[in-house]
């Protein structure tokens, strides 16, 4: 059987689907999204991710942190692999420059050539 496991056992990088990118066995996804109208989704695609087995970096696994919440938020989107975002109707909490966490978090994504994947309900 040719699957990750034994790919990565024989010394070999597993590929994803049936493109060419190579992607790490344990490719991490960054959801963002905002919290109070989307937390139902959010739970639906984190029990979803999480039955892929698929390692998820996402608000509800931070905890505390020692930097700014933003600042943790934009780190986390750098060692991600993919970001994945929910968007609904709310533009979300702003920063200063009154520029929501969500766009911020997306931005960083564009910015550091990120697969972006972007569901809109």
């Amino acid at each position: 059987m040719a699957g990750p496991a034994n790919m990565a056992a024989k010394g070999q990088e597993p590929f994803l689907g049936g493109g060419n990118e190579k992607v790490r066995e344990r490719a991490t996804i960054f959801l963002s999204s905002t919290w109070a109208d989307l937390k139902t989704h959010r739970e639906m695609v984190l029990f979803t991710l999480a039955k892929l087995r698929r390692w998820v970096e996402a608000m509800e696994y931070f905890g505390a942190l020692p930097g700014e919440p933003l600042d943790e938020c934009l780190d986390a989107v750098r060692k991600a692999d993919t970001y994945v975002a929910i968007i609904g109707t709310r533009y979300g909490s702003k920063d200063r420059h009154g520029v929501s966490i969500t766009q911020r978090e997306y931005e960083e994504a564009f910015q550091h050539r990120k697969r972006i994947l972007i569901y809109r309900l």
